[in-house]
């Protein structure tokens, strides 16, 4: 898929996720992470959510891409305090949200 279409297809299913509550009443998880682990811990992440070999991975219009499991936590570190990004599995059911503060959040879109 072209990169303008999954960032239009990021946009379209965004406000039907149903974000998962964690500590005291927040989505948010705060990341807790430097330059030396990111990739490790950005890893873990994306393998405890995601059991697909191929997510797409949503920043813009223009730099959007799917992408293997293996290689997303080292584009994801090299990006998430720049920009926000959204991950995405290959149906659009499952994401995951990086923000540029440090937090991520974890939701699922039902039909």
């Amino acid at each position: 898929m072209e990169s303008r279409l999954i960032y239009e297809s990021n946009k379209i299913y965004i406000d039907k996720i149903i974000w998962n509550i964690f500590r005291n009443d927040s989505e948010w998880i705060f990341l807790g992470i430097d330059k030396e682990t990111d990739e490790k811990k950005l890893q873990k992440i994306i393998n405890e959510n995601f059991h697909e070999e191929s997510l797409y991975f949503v920043t813009t219009r223009n730099d959007s891409v799917q992408i293997s499991k293996k290689d997303i936590s080292k584009k994801i570190a090299e990006n998430f305090r720049n920009i926000d990004i959204f991950i995405w599995n290959e149906s659009f059911k499952k994401a995951i949200e990086f923000n540029k503060n440090e937090v991520f959040r974890i939701g699922n879109r039902f039909l």
